[in-house]
């Protein structure tokens, strides 16, 4: 083996593996605190359905995808209404 190979191997690859660890660790920190203020936003009947999910990510996406399409249901209901809204030249707009 030459000099650079026993330098990577015992010096350098000891450093990267344990920079590496505490880079997981720290995001795994991250991850957990990030989950517990979703979590913790939640009221408890929705806290008991997505306690079983373990990231933060996949909390957040499913409760996006819900109350977006709930949203976007409200808008079509009213844009429908209004479209739909007619006036009747015998009935007063007051009354």
């Amino acid at each position: 083996m030459c000099l650079i190979q026993i330098f990577n191997q015992f010096l350098i690859q000891p450093i990267i593996t344990l920079m590496k660890s505490r880079l997981n660790k720290k995001r795994e920190m991250k991850m957990k605190l990030c989950r517990g203020h979703i979590l913790n936003a939640l009221s408890d009947r929705l806290y008991d359905l997505y306690t079983i999910e373990l990231s933060a990510k996949a909390i957040w996406n499913i409760l996006e995808f819900k109350y977006q399409a709930e949203e976007e249901g409200t808008k079509k209901f009213l844009i429908s209404k209004y479209v739909d809204y007619k006036f009747m030249d015998d009935k007063s707009i007051l009354a």
